[in-house]
């Protein structure tokens, strides 16, 4: 096979997006050519490109993997390895030239049509099709390089052009070089139903806006009647010309068009009343036009949210795309197939007549017999002899299945080929009767089968059941009795939350009936560390194999999605591909919708989630998220009727009488009838003094997100299970375009309703951790580069994260079967997570955090969003970020000091919830209740420390403004007038001087661009003051109150995010020593012996006498760690074991991330004890650490490999010691391979293994 990719002059190699190195199987087929010439960094690329400006816009971008730009710049592509039927492989004659246009992401049907059918291929590539034409449309100008490349391809030859939608983002000069083309004698195969966007909108393409016109002229229609017509049971017409021999009855359904025929056209193939194939001339060439619609290429797509009928349909629409195209090319096949056997009789071997024409004493022919789930039955090849041939099949039982039939001369050259159904018929009916709809595990299950309509004599049942790693599970037969056998499988030990109770009932030992039940066993726990993967669309054969697949290499949890039941049958895929299943978009709620209609989304939203929970009963969801980045922009602009009826219900929840609300917000409204709130373009924060009319509106709009939330999470643990994790994911943080629209409280989400979250980055990850308390996650991958993979991996880990996000199936396995070098580096650097080190922090967790807190107040966030109107009247949104830049600061400023951290809200704090915390952080907490505020003044009479950016409790959590301010006092401070923000120059203009010898930061510079200029000091100590403000407003006020003392900066910290400087470092450093804060050990420069204060993240984790610390530098070093508490220290990511010891050099220059673990003692040993065992029973295996006394908890990993060497990947999992073992058992199945087996253990830590060899028996 010859595949030529066209690529721009001196583009010898590009893209540093994935790098495809292997087949996906770790193979490649005979004869594909190896990739080259992809860049390694996007520095590179963007060299490369540097004289494509299409190509400048995307290549610093991340975005460009997922969209498959990887292609383009290679001199060749392999296409991986996949079962597939090599219908045209090869084939006779002259080779043909077929140019392709596809798309870059979502090719998949090309590859199955290039494993079938053998010509020169040339690929001229579109970008991500329903994306790129809005966002880049330079991509498609006529000069631009994917225009330019497909003209390229084309004037390089092409005996047949293959034509879907994509192919009119490619110019008017492209389409009309292709009607030239066809012209003059080449042939062209148009595929006319496009998919324009989601949910089924099907248009044929060459009557759209923006064709180009030439398309009109090669289409051979003349109009289109009214939609596309959805044919649910395809047919082919009996006088077929083409596709006689494609069964097409047994294909998922598809969708056709109502087709005015141009002049000369001709139906070759009808489907019911509507054509499925037309041919016509254009000038010298033959157009085949193929009316169906598609997406992912030249195949069908239906997408009906239902499995196929047959599993491997992909090979049947490869053959009929191939016929199409042999058929533009005027390559008549030199060999016809017809099967006239339409029927045999189930229960009996019987005879097919298969006739060959026209007859060569030569050839030979092959016939294989196919259930529809893709295994072969039967297979002959015998020659051709007369021309008609009798297949001899075997008894099977009553169903549908297909006779394949290739006919070859002596070379292998297909002559022919063709694909019929068989109709298997008899007597009587089968039903398989399961006594639940799903188990737990270990619990049995009953599975009657019931025969009716067949003589009941001699009848005998079998089942056998197998699970989604093709594990025979359980097989027995009894004889049916009164019509009905019943079975009790014990379900002991399931491995997957998937099983095939297949039932076949037979008499005289041959198949006569056959049914399948599935027995789920839905599995909500959280499972060995692993990692999560978004995988991305695509027909179901893509994902059938890409799910096996990914999750053979990593990727053990894959993310389906609710989205009101609507994706049923791809999260059966999920299932039935041996992974994990987890969800989200279950509970998809729009903020700006809710604020409109909060009735009608409420009532909407829990019907979907009720259709959701009937298959997450059924599958299982290891962790359900209720939606997928939860975006918030504006408001609704007007309150709809709807909203104002809801609002005003819930404002007597917030205020005792109309009175109370006027006077909060200067309002003169007679009932709460009357209200009508402020929304942002009418809200003018330099004209009111309350913040009130607008806030409540917002925290009103909040609340009831929240309560939809609420509802969903209360149905989910009623009608599936009260142990779901759940929660959202894709948060992006407390700033940004979300704030205050976004629908987000992590404390009020965690009140009998959220217990995990995925947020994004680092800096979300302490407050997600400290309220709630199941697993935390993020997302990662796109096009980034090895070092940011690295990063995430180790950094997230380090920080407290149960599995890794990461964001998609296309960024890691490319439409071709080949894996994208990304996928190469998730799997070898998640491996020593995955077996043990992951488990041996998620069983030790939580992070220990220093006691330090942020305080979490919604409405102080709320009305940051507003306030930034204090300085921009045109600009409410102006402080979000500055606000959001600040709190990170201050975050990394204390991260920095080797200290962690959490958050605390404003119900715990008033209730004094907030366990031994020293020093309280408040920053923009400018609107707390004034509980809240009692509380502070409490925490600080009592001995603690609180730290404030800008002036808390300037106003109350209604946002009606304080005066004085709730906690004035306890700063020492006074306002000359309302709260008001000023801004000024980014330069040094904040200066400390004075300062108490408790907390010495005196002679220090800040930068402080936002900051509150009518602020005063009372009776507090101003330690600095804003130079450059013409009133000198103060800094740093000081006051000591009772054992402790409080300090308010009066402004942001904006800077340190991104310029970490020594003056920040004295403040954090000392205002931990002022709380008597220290961290667990120190950090030094190896090589200076400098401290280091900057870059750094550290986490602790503590396991009885086991104490184990993560590591993380923004730049690699060598380091030198001293720790406060010595022991027996092991580094678990570069396996150093450094003896006994309480200091600990390591080299972290190429790698900026060590895992130590300080131990009790050194790990000398490790021993395995199997049992005896025997196919089909549980192999006993004990794990022991011997020669210690009392031993701590250990993780061991246990390998499990079968005779010939390979790992059994659903028998091998991590176990933990307890008390220095393990007991457990190993569920052997039944077709396990006999021989001698090997089990090894690896402990995490030390990295000590052992190794014992067990005899499998029959």
């Amino acid at each position: 096979m010859n595949i030529r990719i066209f690529a721009c002059a001196g583009l010898v190699s590009l893209l540093w997006l994935p790098t495809m190195v292997s087949a996906a199987d770790g193979e490649e087929l005979a004869g594909l050519p190896v990739i080259r010439g992809i860049p390694t960094s996007p520095a590179e690329f963007i060299l490369a490109a540097r004289d494509e400006p299409s190509l400048m816009k995307i290549a610093p971008g991340e975005d460009s993997v997922y969209s498959g730009f990887a292609q383009i710049f290679a001199d060749n592509l392999p296409v991986g390895p996949a079962p597939h039927t090599p219908w045209a492989r090869p084939l006779p004659g002259r080779r043909l030239k077929v140019l392709v246009v596809s798309e870059l992401h979502a090719n998949h049907d090309v590859a199955e049509l290039v494993r079938a059918l053998d010509v020169d291929y040339r690929h001229a590539f579109v970008p991500f099709m329903y994306h790129y034409p809005r966002s880049n449309p330079e991509f498609y100008a006529e000069d631009a390089y994917f225009p330019v490349r497909a003209r390229q391809a084309l004037a390089d030859g092409a005996d047949v052009i293959v034509a879907p939608a994509a192919s009119r983002l490619l110019g008017e000069q492209f389409a009309r070089q292709v009607l030239e083309k066809v012209k003059a004698g080449a042939g062209l195969v148009l595929i006319g139903g496009g998919r324009f966007g989601g949910g089924g909108q099907y248009r044929f393409w060459t009557f759209e806006k923006d064709t180009p016109e030439a398309w009109r002229e090669l289409d051979l229609v003349d109009a289109i009647n009214g939609r596309f017509q959805h044919s649910p049971e395809p047919t082919v017409s009996q006088d077929a010309k083409l596709f006689a021999d494609v069964p097409f009855s047994m294909l998922p359904g598809h969708h056709l068009f109502d087709l005015d025929l141009a002049e000369g056209a001709e139906v070759m193939v009808s489907d019911g009343k509507l054509p499925l194939v037309v041919t016509g001339r254009v000038g010298k060439g033959r157009v085949v036009l193929l009316p169906w619609a598609h997406w992912w290429g030249p195949f069908p797509i239906e997408e009906k949210n239902r499995k196929p009928d047959i599993l491997p349909y992909q090979e049947y629409y490869a053959s009929a795309v191939a016929k199409a195209i042999l058929c533009a090319a005027n390559r008549t096949a030199p060999a016809g197939v017809h099967v006239a056997t339409k029927t045999i009789e189930a229960g009996k071997p019987s005879s097919a007549r298969v006739q060959i024409e026209p007859v060569s004493a030569l050839a030979q022919v092959w016939m294989r017999l196919r259930h529809p789930r893709g295994h072969e039955l039967w297979s002959k090849t015998t020659s051709i002899g007369s021309g008609t041939l009798a297949a001899d099949l075997p008894a099977v039982a009553a169903g549908r299945y297909l006779l394949d039939v290739i006919v070859r001369d002596t070379n292998g050259a297909s002559l022919g080929w063709g694909s019929y159904a068989l109709d298997a018929t008899g007597k009587g009916t089968l039903a398989v009767e399961l006594d639940k709809p799903a188990y737990g595990k270990g619990e049995p299950v009953k599975v009657t089968t019931k025969v009716s309509g067949v003589p009941a004599e001699k009848l005998t049942a079998r089942l056998q059941v197998t699970d989604t790693h093709h594990r025979l599970l359980f097989d027995q037969a009894q004889p049916v009795e009164d019509g009905a056998a019943t079975f009790a499988f014990p379900n002991r030990q399931p491995l997957a939350v998937l099983q095939y109770a297949d039932v076949t009932v037979l008499r005289d030992a041959r198949p006569l009936l056959a049914d399948r039940a599935d027995i789920f066993v839905p599995d909500f726990t959280w499972p060995n560390f692993t990692n999560l993967l978004w995988p991305g669309g695509g027909p179901e054969y893509v994902l059938d194999r890409r799910y096996r697949r990914q999750r053979e290499i990593g990727f053990g949890m894959i993310l389906g999605g609710g989205y009101g039941g609507t994706h049923s049958a791809a999260n059966h895929m999920i299932a039935a591909s041996g992974a994990r299943p987890c969800f989200t978009n279950v509970v998809p709620v729009h903020p700006i919708n809710v604020e409109k209609h909060p009735v009608q989304e409420r009532e909407r939203t829990l019907k979907d989630v009720a259709r959701v929970c009937e298959q997450l009963n059924q599958i299982g969801s290891t962790v359900i998220y209720f939606q997928d980045e939860r975006h918030g922009q504006g408001d609704s602009g007007e309150p709809t009727e709807e909203a104002l009826a809801e609002f005003r219900k819930w404002l007597p929840s917030r205020y005792d009488d109309i009175a109370t609300l006027n006077k909060a917000w200067g309002s003169e409204f007679a009932s709460f009838d009357d209200v009508v709130p402020a929304l942002t373009k009418d809200w003018n924060a330099r004209e009111h003094d309350s913040l009130a009319p607008w806030l409540q509106w917002r925290l009103w709009a909040l609340d009831e997100v929240i309560k939809i939330d609420r509802a969903a999470a209360a149905m989910i643990r009623d009608r599936v299970t009260k142990d779901a994790y759940m929660g959202l994911e894709g948060i992006f943080g407390l700033g940004g375009h979300n704030i205050p629209y976004g629908g987000t409280d992590l404390w009020e989400q965690s009140k009998d309703c959220f217990n995990t979250a995925a947020p994004y980055g680092e800096n979300l990850i302490n407050g997600a951790r400290s309220f709630y308390d199941g697993p935390i996650m993020s997302w990662s991958g796109y096009g980034r580069d090895y070092s940011q993979y690295e990063r995430y991996i180790w950094g997230m880990t380090l920080q407290g994260h149960w599995s890794l996000g990461w964001w998609y199936g296309p960024c890691f396995y490319h439409p071709w079967d080949s894996w994208y070098q990304q996928a190469t580096w998730v799997n070898t650097m998640t491996r020593p997570l995955r077996e043990g080190v992951g488990d041996l922090l998620l069983a030790t967790r939580p992070i220990i955090s220093e006691p330090i807190a942020f305080l979490y107040s919604q409405p102080s966030l709320y009305a940051m969003g507003v306030l930034g109107q204090e300085v921009n009247p045109n600009n409410p949104n102006l402080l979000v970020r500055p606000a959001q830049w600040a709190r990170i600061s201050l975050q990394r400023m204390l991260q920095d000091q080797g200290v962690q951290f959490g958050f605390v809200s404003e119900e715990q704090m008033q209730k004094g919830q907030y366990g031994g915390i020293k020093l309280l952080i408040l920053s923009s907490c400018v609107a707390i209740e004034p509980e809240t505020a009692k509380a502070v003044c409490m925490f600080v009479e009592q001995g603690g420390i609180v730290l404030a950016d800008l002036s808390p409790g300037v106003f109350d959590n209604h946002g009606v403004p304080q005066s004085p301010g709730l906690v004035d006092a306890l700063f020492g401070i006074k306002h000359t007038a309302r709260f008001h923000l000023k801004t000024d120059i980014a330069e040094w203009g904040i200066g400390t001087h004075d300062a108490p010898p408790e907390l010495p930061i005196g002679g220090q510079w800040y930068i402080g661009q936002y900051y509150e200029d009518t602020l005063r000091v009372a009776d507090g100590r101003a330690i600095g003051k804003h130079y450059f403000d013409p009133d000198g407003v103060p800094a740093f006020v000081y006051k000591k109150t009772g054992k402790g003392a409080a300090l308010l900066m009066n402004y942001l910290e904006t800077e340190y995010r991104r310029v970490p400087d020594n003056f920040q470092k004295v403040l954090a450093r000392e205002l931990l020593r002022a709380a008597g804060i220290e961290a667990p050990f120190t950090l030094h420069d190896a090589r200076t012996n400098v401290l280091i204060d900057d870059g750094l993240k550290v986490s602790r984790w503590r396991d009885g006498q086991s104490h184990y610390i993560g590591i993380l530098l923004d730049k690699g070093r060598r380091v030198r760690v001293e720790l406060r508490e010595g022991g027996h220290v092991y580094e678990l990511a570069r396996r150093l074991d450094f003896g006994q010891a309480d200091v600990a050099e390591v080299d972290m220059r190429d790698r900026p991330y060590a895992l130590l673990a300080v131990m009790p003692y050194r790990v000398g040993a490790l021993r395995v004890e199997p049992g005896t065992a025997r196919r089909g029973q549980p192999l006993s295996v004990n794990v022991v650490l011997p020669g210690i006394q009392q031993p701590v908890r250990h993780v061991v990993h246990l390998e499990v490999q079968q005779p010939d060497g390979t790992v059994n990947l659903p028998l091998t999992q991590n176990v933990a010691l307890e008390n220095g073992r393990w007991q457990g058992t190993l569920p052997l199945a039944l077709n396990d391979p006999t021989g001698t087996w090997t089990v090894t253990a690896a402990e995490a830590v030390s990295g000590v293994t052992a190794e014992a060899k067990v005899e499998v028996k029959p």
